[in-house]
């Protein structure tokens, strides 16, 4: 929401009694097309969402090779591999958050290992815009030679 929100100021103190400033940055809104450099770049995202239509944020970083730590939500369900591109924790609380990147970060603990990106990348392919597109298309078809609409 902006460095003028209470929530960033609020996380910037945290960080701060953390001493964690050099590690943490607040970089503002990221215009679309510089996602993937940041997805990319990143060992994890978190995704503490308590409430996602679908899960399109989740699904972009998979797309570029990054495994996720999320709340269960949207259709996460549906594309998460626990343990293989990432983690479903039981709630967005921080402790649950925690877990679950204490789990993605260090898989020794587990005993589980997380895909290489290439292979992160392709457990998400279903969802590609061609193929939902070409779903669509189909059962609108579907719909239509069924008589459904008449």
């Amino acid at each position: 929401d902006g460095p003028q929100s209470n929530e960033e100021k609020s996380l910037r103190v945290i960080v701060e009694s953390l001493g964690l400033q050099d590690q943490v940055r607040f970089v503002g809104l990221v215009k679309q097309h510089h996602l993937p450099l940041y997805y990319s770049a990143a060992d994890a995202l978190v995704v503490p969402s308590l409430y996602e239509s679908f899960g399109l944020v989740a699904l972009e970083s998979l797309a570029c090779g990054t495994p996720i730590v999320t709340s269960p939500v949207g259709a996460v369900d549906q594309f998460i591999m626990e343990g293989r591109n990432g983690y479903v924790v039981e709630s967005p609380s921080p402790q649950s958050l925690a877990g679950g990147m204490r789990r993605l970060l260090s898989p020794k603990t587990t005993g589980q290992t997380m895909l290489a990106s290439d292979q992160i990348r392709a457990s998400i392919r279903r969802y590609s815009w061609e193929t939902v597109a070409g779903d669509l298309a189909q059962e609108s078809k579907n719909i239509c030679n069924s008589g459904e609409l008449a």
